[in-house]
């Protein structure tokens, strides 16, 4: 999704003008503590959160520019 889908021009812009992006190494630093409290079974795994912390989807797998718009 890195070389693909977060590279789309019109990916890039919905999501830089409405969320706080965010990747995660989850196999080093602190990404294992994290995969494990978050459920991190899968890659690629996106979480979304509410401002307060709070999960509020997680999507896994692969996601093609147009289908990751429809999330």
């Amino acid at each position: 999704m890195k070389r693909t889908t977060f590279t789309d021009k019109v990916v890039a812009d919905y999501y830089n003008q409405n969320f706080v992006n965010l990747v995660i190494d989850i196999e080093k630093g602190e990404g294992p503590v994290l995969a494990e409290k978050f459920g991190v079974e899968a890659y690629p795994t996106l979480i979304y959160f509410m401002s307060d912390g709070k999960v509020i989807d997680k999507v896994i797998g692969f996601k093609k520019p147009e289908e990751f718009l429809e999330i």
